[in-house]
């Protein structure tokens, strides 16, 4: 009974969308015809495409439940996307109906993306641009006309389409696309050479999305066999293993990731000599375990860990490209407990602007960087010229500490730029990737321009680095957003090397 009653409330919901965006095209329609705004009747359109787009998103999650209900959490997320939806409202009518190519399914992501972008230019006056422009002139009324007739052919189909129930393999499948195609590597894959080429090859759908699924869970295998060989190669030996002595637990606090129970298992299940722990109620923290064995001594103890906790700590921020320390600035826009206005006997809220805190993602840490994590971690472990390590690294847990110190009392930005660009400095000097005698900044354009990059970005992250060549910059022309720029940077070159060198070391096992 219960799943008759689901089934009857999905139906009303989805006739209850497609009514709804059929209202705004009508709407749209009267807009430009009798107004004459065509940004207005644009707007609505969009609107009632996202309707039907909220309406593919509803369907699969629908046709995905498991046997207890639970619908897939990633299409739920996807209704309050208004690009996703827009996309979704183009893709879903030919998704497991119709042989579609890479071309296609990047048409529909660029489409969507500019049909968003031109509806907001119709919608706002622009007061930062150059000119000022009524929004009604930014969008011509062809262009409204082309987006009404578009949309009415999706409602249409929409209208056309049936929702079948899926068996259970089908929605498992289902579920994972959905999840899979949101991640941004995966969907790289995704969209690659190789699964396009299949997708031609199967000239089904279902099969593809099958393929799909038993790739990525074989990589998935192999990533984690690999996780545990890096894991192993930083083990500290003993003659007896299993003659532990010595237990060390830190604690690092991060504010671009959050941590989950789930994403530690498959560490933690390694039994690994590194195990990771979340911190009850505290999403943004994670316990750090290191064990010992009796073969270090007491008097060397402290060092022992300070070390290894350094270099998992270094090891974590390159492979997330986030931040995770022993602390996080406090004191970002406050300095004070409270105020209070007497004469209205109120308390007033008075802050910094913009607070001294980075836009990070605020995503959760992945299984995939954690698996990178002890692939850097490894990669650190290696024995290198003592000095190198001071150059490098020193200069990276340098620019660490100053970034967790950075606060209203006492800001550090030029301070934590200088640090992890003199890091990238001597890395790509160490790597070969600079001779160390022509001029720097010429290098660090070429490798600016290989990263996700605007223009604008690069130009500054180019005066900077210019400057800091002659004499230090001047303070108020680094903000932390450099600084997160700039971090980022010196983690993607490091993360890069450290593959490469791994790869170059398996390659040599194997032809020994």
């Amino acid at each position: 009974m219960g799943k008759v009653k689901d089934t009857e409330r999905f139906k009303k919901i989805i006739d209850t969308c497609q009514s709804h965006a059929s209202d705004l095209l009508n709407a749209a329609r009267r807009i430009l015809e009798d107004e004459n705004l065509p940004n207005i009747a644009y707007h609505l359109a969009a609107l009632a495409l996202e309707e039907i787009g909220k309406c593919a998103l509803i369907g699969m999650s629908h046709t995905s439940k498991t046997e207890k209900g639970v619908s897939v959490p990633w299409a739920e997320k996807q209704t309050e996307d208004h690009v996703k939806k827009l996309y979704w409202a183009l893709w879903g009518p030919s998704f497991g109906r119709e042989l579609l190519t890479k071309d296609q399914i990047e048409s529909y992501i660029g489409l969507a993306q500019t049909i968003h972008v031109k509806r907001m230019r119709g919608l706002y006056v622009d007061t930062f641009g150059e000119e000022i422009v009524l929004p009604k002139d930014q969008i011509l009324k062809a262009e409204a006309e082309n987006l009404i007739s578009l949309t009415d052919a999706r409602i249409q189909m929409a209208k056309c389409y049936t929702y079948e129930e899926l068996d259970d393999e089908r929605k498992t499948e289902i579920s994972w696309f959905l999840k899979a195609s949101d991640d941004e590597e995966k969907r790289k894959l995704i969209l690659g050479r190789k699964s396009m080429e299949k997708l031609v090859e199967f000239g089904d759908v279902p099969k593809w999305i099958k393929w799909l699924k038993n790739e990525f869970d074989e990589a998935d295998k192999i990533a984690l066999a690999q996780m545990e060989r890096e894991l192993k190669r930083s083990k500290p030996t003993d003659e007896d293993e299993k003659n532990n002595k010595w237990k060390v637990k830190i604690r690092l606090h991060s504010n671009s990731h959050s941590i989950r129970p789930k994403v530690l298992n498959k560490w933690n299940e390694l039994q690994s000599w590194i195990s990771l722990f979340p911190v009850d109620k505290k999403n943004n923290q994670l316990d750090v375990q290191f064990t010992f064995p009796k073969s270090v001594p007491i008097q060397g103890l402290w060092w022992a860990g300070w070390s290894a906790a350094r270099q998992f700590a270094v090891a974590l921020n390159i492979s997330s490209m986030g931040f995770f320390w022993w602390y996080v600035p406090e004191h970002i826009s406050r300095f004070y407990e409270s105020i209070k206005d007497l004469e209205s006997n109120m308390g007033i809220n008075v802050e910094r602007s913009p607070r001294l805190i980075l836009d990070w993602r605020q995503e959760a840490l992945s299984e995939r960087e954690l698996e990178e994590t002890a692939l850097c971690f490894a990669m650190l472990g290696r024995k290198q010229n003592k000095d190198v390590q001071n150059q490098i690294y020193g200069h990276y847990i340098k620019g660490l500490s100053f970034l967790g110190k950075n606060d209203i009392h006492l800001q550090f930005e030029p301070n934590v730029y200088e640090c992890f660009y003199k890091c990238l400095k001597y890395a790509m000097q160490y790597h070969g990737d600079w001779d160390g005698k022509s001029a720097f900044p010429r290098r660090f354009e070429e490798f600016l321009s290989t990263l996700n990059f605007g223009d604008e970005e690069r130009n500054k992250q180019m005066k900077i680095g210019e400057q800091f060549e002659v004499f230090p910059p001047n303070p108020e022309d680094i903000t932390l957003s450099e600084v997160g720029a700039i971090k980022i940077v010196c983690d993607a070159y490091l993360k890069k090397k450290f593959i490469e060198l791994a790869n170059a070391e398996r390659g040599e096992r194997n032809v020994v």
